[in-house]
């Protein structure tokens, strides 16, 4: 049974639509996906269109499936959250596409539409001067903005359909679907990739650097399997041969004591670390025997030895 193997891997069962509800409407995209779904599932039954069913499929049929088990993990979700992306793209093309005509029809006060596109533009630049716009009434807040890049986009359609003609309608169309897309996610994500802090990784580095600058090979690891998370063997397994302790067993100080002589770094669980510093001082011949530095990091603790020890955040830069 799962709940024999791991039991923070046991969720309810709607944690994986939850989990796509809360991330599309952290990014800014739930209405779009939202409606880009519907929009889907019209064109799929009025036009029996099979590419549309099949995005459906995808993002449905699999997570229905998954949902039934007890044990889930967040990147079981990954190869079923891009048709929800496809969906709200799917909308904002077909915004780009068909709104221009209706946009150009309509006959819109364009006195009326210049003042709102100065107005937004007033609203954007407000935003982005004080970061949070609210109206209050009566000690009540009726309005507030926190958003630079929708006023823009907002302002950009209202100036477009102010100036009219086929070109500014299609311009017009533009900027509608920019209000619906979550641009300003796409760029938080980008920035991510270069700015994130990554402990692991950093740490990982740094260990590695060391290994070539002669520091002893290996890792001494003492971290019961179902503590063992999947980002920690993928930042932590080139740092090998690992030296797999026997997590079910009393801490074997003397294999650590070993290690730490050799200079050979090792990682334990916090749990497991607690039990060895208990037992490291219990034990006469380590009793008196100061442990080397040690780095907490995501659960986990690092025993830092001998030259390791330029790894930890305390040691002096070189």
């Amino acid at each position: 049974m799962t709940t024999s193997l791991d039991t923070s891997h046991i969720k309810p069962w709607p944690y994986y639509w939850v989990t796509i509800y809360k991330t599309f409407s952290y990014a800014g995209a739930l209405a779009l996906v939202s409606c880009g779904i519907v929009a889907l599932a019209v064109q799929a039954v009025r036009r029996q269109w099979a590419d549309a069913a099949l995005v459906l499929l995808w993002a449905f049929l699999p997570l229905a499936l998954i949902s039934m088990g007890t044990s889930k993990l967040i990147h079981y979700l990954y190869p079923y959250a891009p048709p929800f992306a496809l969906a709200g793209g799917y909308l904002a093309a077909m915004i780009v596409m068909l709104a221009p005509a209706p946009i150009e029809r309509i006959g819109w006060p364009r006195a009326a539409m210049a003042g709102a596109a100065l107005l937004l533009a007033a609203l954007a630049a407000a935003t982005a001067l004080f970061g949070d716009v609210r109206l209050p009434v009566a000690g009540h807040v009726i309005f507030r903005n926190a958003d630079v890049f929708r006023p823009i986009a907002a302002a950009l359609f209202a100036g477009c359909v102010a100036l009219g003609g086929r070109t500014f309608s299609q311009a017009a169309a533009v900027c509608a679907a920019l209000m619906f897309l979550p641009v300003p996610a796409y760029a938080e994500n980008l920035a991510r990739l270069t700015a994130s802090p990554s402990p692991l990784r950093d740490m990982r580095d740094c260990m590695l650097d060391e290994q070539t600058l002669g520091g002893a090979a290996g890792l001494y690891v003492d971290l019961p399997g179902t503590e063992l998370q999947h980002h920690t063997y993928y930042y932590f397994r080139r740092l090998g041969p690992w030296v797999r302790a026997d997590s079910d067993r009393p801490v074997d100080v003397s294999a650590v004591a070993a290690s730490i002589r050799q200079g050979r770094p090792l990682l334990f669980s916090d749990s497991r670390f607690s039990s060895l510093v208990r037992a490291w001082h219990a034990d006469p011949a380590t009793a008196s025997v100061k442990l080397p530095p040690v780095l907490h990091v995501d659960a986990t603790t690092l025993v830092l030895p001998g030259v390791y020890s330029a790894c930890h955040p305390s040691a002096p830069t070189r």
